[in-house]
């Protein structure tokens, strides 16, 4: 981002020349607190416009326009009665920018040392705290443009560098994601949909879209690795083992080298078709295909041995081999056994984890977003990976297919996508015969009790006189030991139950899913309401 770089270098530049604070700084220190600053933002942009300029009512005019001094600062501090009347106001800058920019600014000053003016003056730039600044535009102009720029080095930085590079569990290397937040509690899951609720009802809900790193359910799949890492780990040992003969010395070490092979795994896991058969030759080529473009776009985005204005032949073609050696099952008959028979428990949890993901997408709060084949099983990798054609005629069939199911029935083909597909349809059709409890709703948590109640987070939306209730499993690996469909048997969840808020035990429910009707009370027993498909949507049922 060379060119920006410069614009926003010559544009500060040009601000500080003509400003007392800052006409004594160097133009090659604000180019450097620029890129310290923008570097230290741990977000994809700021968001300040000309709405939060105020040059009017200004009520000093030598105040002092720096809140941002070389003690730390806190937002609270900022007073727009600092600022003379020539300068622009930041009083209607919200509370998440100042501290985004304060927080930018003390890490930037720590990282510079010496230019901690230039640090400062930048970080008050971009607050629009600038006193004798030659004119708003300018201004504007610089924290527009550096707001435009943030994002693209946030993508080319973080995800399309970091996210190859860090791969300790690649289902949290996601657009938008942050891998160092290992897992969540259930509060603080009930924490985030109440500021949803508030600040972004209208909120786009997506769990893939046409840049995701994989499909949202490899992603759903890959988080059952976080329940058993001892497992996995013995298992990627065994596999590494195995693949040796595979594996290519060069003069800058092994072709793959651990850390890439680790990935391998891990991607291979959340993109290998739930129905493959060994004897499937065309499928396997094509799995081949996929992952061997998947491996060349992340050593590529990595940047550590190969780059894609540097490319690195010799290492890029030992790590195709490797990968078409390891999934052809005429050479490697003993690994393709073990790998699948290793994940199919990790692939039968991880289709709990997806209809969990869906019922919580359609009913939080938030507008759910379906990405185009998504409506079943979506185990794609990055573009060009999740950018292929659609096949809306087999969508159609299995659609057709799906009157006069039962849920046993649909659960018993579960390699197929149809247990998605069918509460797909329930739970929008529920949505579009409740448009205003979902719009509008309040989001009530439910406690969860009992033997397992660490699996499960339960949460209902109530609006007026209706309401709905979501129980969604969650951390169920040790509770799906043995299965062969992603239904856990009733006698599992023991006396684990949900908590009905007051408000709601007097009403009868139903399952949008499954039909099943429930009577009012203080709780519901997880063995009652998860007995028939592995995650609830109950409605307010008609009298």
């Amino acid at each position: 981002l060379a060119a920006e770089l410069a614009a926003l270098t010559s544009t500060a530049a040009a601000i500080a020349a003509a400003d007392s604070d800052g006409n004594d700084i160097s133009t090659d220190a604000v180019r450097r607190a620029i890129i310290e600053l923008a570097t230290a933002l741990p977000v994809y942009r700021t968001y300040i416009n000309s709405s939060d300029i105020d040059s009017g009512n200004i009520n000093s005019s030598d105040g002092n326009s720096s809140d941002i001094n070389s003690g730390g600062s806190n937002s609270s501090d900022i007073d727009s009665s600092d600022i003379n009347s020539s300068g622009i106001n930041s009083s209607g800058i919200s509370e998440i920018d100042r501290r985004l920019i304060n927080d930018a600014v003390a890490s930037a000053r720590r990282a510079l040392g010496a230019d901690v003016a230039a640090v400062e003056f930048i970080g008050n730039l971009l607050m629009l705290r600038v006193r004798h600044a030659p004119n708003r535009d300018l201004a504007l102009r610089f924290v527009t443009r550096f707001q435009q720029t943030s994002g693209p080095l946030m993508a080319k930085a973080i995800e399309d560098t970091l996210f190859y590079r860090f791969n300790q569990l690649i289902a949290l290397n996601e657009v938008g994601g942050a891998p160092d937040q290992f897992g969540a509690s259930v509060s603080a899951f009930h924490s985030a949909m109440h500021e949803r609720r508030r600040f972004q009802p209208d909120g786009l809900s997506a769990t893939s879209t046409h840049d995701t790193k994989r499909g949202e359910d490899a992603r759903a799949r890959l988080y059952v690795l976080s329940e058993i890492p001892q497992t996995w780990e013995q298992a990627v040992l065994r596999w590494s083992q195995m693949n040796a003969p595979h594996r290519v010395h060069l003069a800058d070490g092994p072709a793959p080298e651990p850390d890439v092979e680790w990935l391998f795994y891990q991607a291979l896991a959340g993109v290998w078709p739930a129905d493959l058969l060994p004897q499937d030759e065309d499928a396997f080529f094509s799995l081949q295909e996929r992952m061997c473009v998947y491996m060349e776009k992340a050593l590529r985005e990595a940047k550590l041995r190969t780059n894609w204005f540097s490319i690195n032949q010799d290492y890029e073609q030992a790590v195709r081999s490797f990968v078409v050696a390891v999934l052809t099952p005429g050479r490697n008959k003993r690994f393709i056994e073990d790998f699948a028979g290793t994940c199919a428990p990790i692939w039968l949890t991880g289709a709990i984890n997806s209809l969990a993901q869906l019922a919580i997408k359609i009913a939080a709060p938030g507008v759910p977003d379906f990405y185009q084949g998504s409506e079943l099983w979506n185990f794609s990798l990055v573009d060009p990976d999740n950018r292929s054609a659609v096949d809306f005629a087999y969508l159609e069939r299995l659609l057709g297919s799906l009157t006069g199911q039962e849920p046993e029935s649909l659960l018993d083909q579960w390699k197929s996508g149809l247990p998605k597909l069918a509460f797909t349809i329930a739970g929008l059709r529920a949505r579009h015969e409740r448009r205003a409890l979902f719009a509008e709703g309040q989001y009530l948590e439910l406690a969860s009790s009992g033997e397992h109640a660490g699996s499960l987070v339960a949460f209902a939306r109530e609006h007026d006189d209706d309401f709905a209730i979501v129980v969604a499993p969650r951390l169920v690996r040790g509770l799906t030991q043995g299965l062969d469909r992603p239904l856990i048997p009733a006698e599992r969840w023991g006396d684990t139950a949900i908590a009905i808020p007051n408000s709601l035990q007097k009403h009868a429910m139903r399952d949008a899913m499954t039909g099943a009707r429930y009577t009012g009370g203080t709780s519901l027993p997880a063995a009652q309401i998860l007995a028939r498909f592995p995650v609830a949507l109950l409605v307010k049922a008609a009298l």
